[in-house]
């Protein structure tokens, strides 16, 4: 229902270690075609694709901004061994240790990986249990292959050799500096500063800029911006914690690579990433042989946000208001349990009927909103009314 106010999961993983740099190069690849197609599932502003391992069948996130990761449950089951230790970070800034593997082989689709380097890692995040999440193919995996990413046909065409693939429709060529685990950043100036993004197929949001001490949003005129309270990202480790941020618009186009964009519609966050938000309005290839992507966009930006002016999220199989639009004249609080929505019932839900609600959304194309909410011990309703945001 307010699905573009809340980024659902934000990946940035960084690992330190002498070893590091061998660690993200293991590996082979092994292609029955000259180019192979992988199916995508684009879920939630996430792709999703089918991993098979030693029989196994697994969902996997394709993640460009982080490295491989496998559970601890696969690590014990294949009775693998630590090939280093070290420090993990992910988009929130939480840190934990944790050790890392080499996985014997994984299949993409028909597509098989051999003697890839991944992270030891457990997801907390009851988002990544409803699409069924086991892993991440990174960045570091991605890497040994050009990559063609369509979510809108639910598709990723593959090859070794760029030759094999169609891009002379792509007119857009953004170079990128690649992080020690692979992962693309690109430098671009945003208000005559230069910045460096994580070109991140891991975050479901659309462009997140660091705001450092409200500098940027100072500048920006009320009209071009939406303040918004609570909790707006996810990180590996967990949900970030409530603070003030901003939707805005600039009045200066975007610039990337030879490409120049107008009516993006940004975020503050604790990262610099381009998101899928963004990504989505585009075919693009990923180039790690020339270190640059290909972009062919399929179809406009929108122009503005519509929504009803909060966010919510399950937790312990409750729906609770995480978020809101403080500008928007809204009679909810952060921390209401909500009981409905348009007549559909949200008490007594277990992990299973939570997760459909989380995965297919509710009442997402309606224009009003029936609200029950508990506040405390009051039972309170509500009719809202959807807003458009950058008109």
């Amino acid at each position: 229902m307010t699905k573009n106010i809340y980024l659902i999961l934000l990946l940035l993983l960084v690992f330190s270690s002498c070893k590091t740099k061998r660690f993200y190069e293991k590996g082979t690849v092994n292609i029955e075609h000259e180019t192979q197609q992988i199916n995508i599932n684009y879920s939630r502003n996430l792709p999703l694709v089918n991993v098979t391992i030693q029989g196994k069948p697994y969902v996997f996130l394709l993640d460009t901004g982080a490295p491989t990761v496998i559970s601890t449950k696969i690590y014990e089951e294949l009775n693998l061994t630590p090939y280093l230790k070290g420090k993990v970070t992910d988009s929130q800034k939480n840190t934990r240790k944790q050790i890392a593997t080499i996985l014997p082989e994984m299949l993409i689709d028909s597509v098989q990986f051999q003697d890839i380097g991944c992270l030891v890692i457990d997801f907390s995040v009851k988002e990544l249990a409803c699409l069924d999440i086991a892993g991440i193919v990174g960045a570091n995996q991605m890497a040994k292959l050009f990559w063609q990413i369509d979510y809108a046909n639910n598709r990723a065409l593959v090859s070794k050799n760029i030759a094999n693939m169609d891009v002379d429709n792509f007119d857009i060529h953004i170079p990128f500096k690649p992080k020690l685990q692979k992962t693309p950043t690109i430098k671009t100036s945003i208000l005559d500063k230069e910045r460096l993004f994580t070109f991140d197929s891991g975050s479901g949001g659309s462009i997140s800029l660091v705001d450092d001490k409200g500098a940027i949003i100072k500048d920006i005129p009320a009209e071009d911006k939406s303040e918004i309270y609570g909790i707006n990202s996810m990180g590996i480790y967990g949900e970030s914690k409530a603070t003030t941020n901003y939707y805005f618009t600039l009045k200066n186009d975007l610039h990337l690579g030879n490409g120049i964009f107008n009516n993006v519609i940004f975020n503050t966050g604790k990262s610099n990433l381009i998101g899928n938000k963004f990504l989505e309005n585009f075919i693009y290839v990923l180039d790690w042989k020339e270190n640059r992507i290909l972009l062919q966009q399929i179809q406009d930006f929108p122009k503005n946000i519509s929504n009803f002016g909060f966010n919510y999220r399950f937790i312990n199989n409750k729906a609770e208001v995480v978020l809101l639009f403080t500008e928007v004249n809204n009679p909810l609080q952060i921390g209401d349990i909500i009981l409905s929505m348009n007549n559909i019932d949200l008490r007594n839900l277990d992990d299973a009927s939570s997760c459909a609600f989380f995965i297919n959304g509710i009442a997402e194309e309606a224009d009003t909103l029936a609200i029950e909410v508990k506040r405390q011990q009051e039972i309170l309703k509500y009719t809202l009314t959807k807003k458009e945001i950058f008109l």
